[in-house]
């Protein structure tokens, strides 16, 4: 009998079959898809807590770059959420397989945000965190990898503008930092070997609403180049601002600080901190054409230094301490400080700090500094864990009593003459726009935009040993 089809024929079919089984796509199991975090205060990561819409978009984003590697659906699953274990520094990643099947993929993914301490103010391109992404991908054919990679990505806030008070307990502005997955999920998924990243995202910012007095003589905007600060409605003016010079003036030496004494230390073995006091000041000056202003302030630096008790090798116990480094620095509240234009004072003051004030903590709605449109709701765990302490000025200006509060963080500063509210300025060290409420002079209006370009953030600073 004559066999219905040739032997090339059988050849051509079974290579048909053959292509059009390795031609079907696996199935894409996910085994474990991690979100994890520190435990503690540092960077919040109720971004992703908080959010169910926040996991989905952020599952959207391995999805979308999964399909576009391997042309592989990713089926619906949901990422689990959950702070570091107290007895880890890293979380584990477990990628063991007890069974498989042929035709599958299985991943395993997991990202590990490490937090970073966040200072304040926010400096430009400041790393709010880290986060280490771990991907491993499995056949379930042969146990080949399809992928196996770590990716560190580096999250950046962009600076906030001046007039805005940041909020350092979140990495980014919220739908900023989780479409910024986006491009982080296409990172970890294109071919190639590099490990770190750096991606940048809008900063998170309080939204307040801040109460206007119903008369506004002047609407102030300020701008800044290489030449300085430009006032651009009248009376107009530049002040370009020279470089600041200090000047020691004073110190107190071995004071016992913030614990008991070397002889307690010595007897009990609790350490113990001896603490030095350096005054100082610093000179801002200002040139206006042909004049140049000054402005003093005065301020203290302390430097401390820890005490420890250590046992001899005779038995004995003696005393050992470390070098002494900065602690904190902050505006002296006796100093007389002044402005000055050649040998004439225009203005002279005491500053004081108010007690910290409570409205920083009652804002509820934050955004990215900018957009009105990014207005949203700010819930209490993500804010700022205390408002700062604002300045207060008084002093003399002539004849004139003159004062200045801040308050939103230092980003509004009110300027009164004799007791009445005449200008307000925003901008925490540099000045942004302003509003002028009652008739002033051109130079009181100098004088004042010198005292808003005072960077008392960095005159008031408390700082770790």
């Amino acid at each position: 009998m004559k066999n219905k089809y040739s032997f090339v024929q059988i050849i051509l079919f079974i290579l048909l079959f053959s292509l059009n089984s390795n031609g079907q796509q696996p199935v894409l199991e996910v085994k474990s898809f991690e979100y994890i975090w520190p435990r503690g205060d540092g960077t919040l990561n109720a971004i992703l807590v908080l959010s169910d819409s926040a996991k989905n978009q952020i599952s959207n984003s391995f999805a979308k770059a999964i399909k576009a590697r391997w042309n592989v659906a990713l089926p619906g699953f949901s990422i689990s959420t959950k702070p570091l274990s107290a007895f880890s520094s890293r979380p584990k990643f477990k990628t063991q397989l007890k069974e498989k099947e042929a035709g599958k993929w299985y991943l395993f993914l997991q990202v590990f945000e490490k937090s970073n301490s966040s200072t304040y103010p926010i400096k430009e391109d400041t790393t709010s965190t880290k986060l280490e992404l771990q991907c491993k991908i499995v056949s379930g054919d042969n146990d080949s990898i399809i992928i196996d990679k770590v990716l560190i990505v580096s999250v950046q806030r962009s600076t906030p503008p001046e007039d805005q008070v940041q909020l350092v307990r979140l990495p980014a502005y919220p739908a900023s930092f989780v479409k910024g997955f986006d491009t982080i999920a296409t990172w970890l998924f294109e071919p190639g070997q590099f490990s770190q990243k750096t991606l940048k995202f809008k900063p998170a910012c309080v939204f307040q609403k801040i109460p206007i007095p119903d008369t506004i003589l002047t609407k102030l905007v300020f701008q800044y180049d290489i030449l300085g600060i430009h006032q651009l409605t009248a009376p107009t003016f530049t002040l370009s601002s020279s470089s600041t010079s200090y000047e020691k003036i004073g110190f107190k030496r071995n004071i016992g600080g913030r614990s008991l004494g070397g002889a307690f230390t010595l007897l009990t073995g609790l350490s113990s901190v001896k603490t030095k006091y350096f005054n100082y000041k610093a000179i801002y000056t200002f040139n206006d054409k042909d004049s140049t202003y000054h402005c003093t302030i005065g301020y203290t630096e302390e430097e401390s230094a820890e005490r420890t008790r250590v046992k001899n090798s005779n038995g004995s116990y003696s005393m050992e301490s470390s070098g002494f480094k900065l602690s904190a620095r902050y505006t002296d509240p006796n100093f007389l400080n002044v402005v000055t234009l050649a040998s004439d004072t225009l203005a002279s003051f005491y500053l004081t700090k108010q007690d910290e004030a409570p409205s920083l903590m009652n804002d509820d709605q934050l955004w990215d500094g900018s957009d009105s449109t990014t207005i949203v709701h700010l819930p209490p765990e993500w804010k700022n864990n205390g408002a700062e302490k604002d300045i207060v000025l008084k002093g003399m200006m002539k004849n004139d009593s003159f004062a200045m509060k801040t308050w939103k963080g230092k980003r509004i500063k009110e300027f009164y003459i004799n007791n009445l509210l005449v200008l307000t300025i925003e901008g925490r060290n540099k000045p942004v726009s302003g509003k002028i409420f009652r008739p002033i002079s051109t130079r009181q209006l100098k004088i004042f935009t010198i005292l808003s370009s005072i960077p008392f953030d960095n005159l008031n600073n408390i700082y770790n040993n």
